[in-house]
């Protein structure tokens, strides 16, 4: 007997770098990355900025803040 494996589509989240309030902070990451002329700032969707540190030291942003534009205690808009 043939034994075929079945796969599900593949699904994932990632916040929106047009509405997530980290977009302008000053605590921000601020990676980069360029591809061709455009330019993304890849830093302001990662789960870890100056306020909310990799593990062991924190657990990064809440699910509130990266996901659904919480406000955040910790923003600072960056001039």
């Amino acid at each position: 007997m043939k034994m075929e494996r079945e796969f599900s589509p593949l699904k994932g989240a990632w916040p929106d770098p047009k509405k997530i309030k980290c977009k302008d902070c000053f605590f921000r990451d601020r990676a980069e990355v360029k591809l061709g002329e455009r330019v993304l700032k890849v830093g302001i969707t990662k789960d870890y900025c100056a306020k909310y540190l990799l593990p062991p030291d924190g657990n990064g942003k809440p699910t509130d803040v990266l996901f659904y534009g919480a406000d955040c205690p910790y923003y600072r808009k960056d001039e």
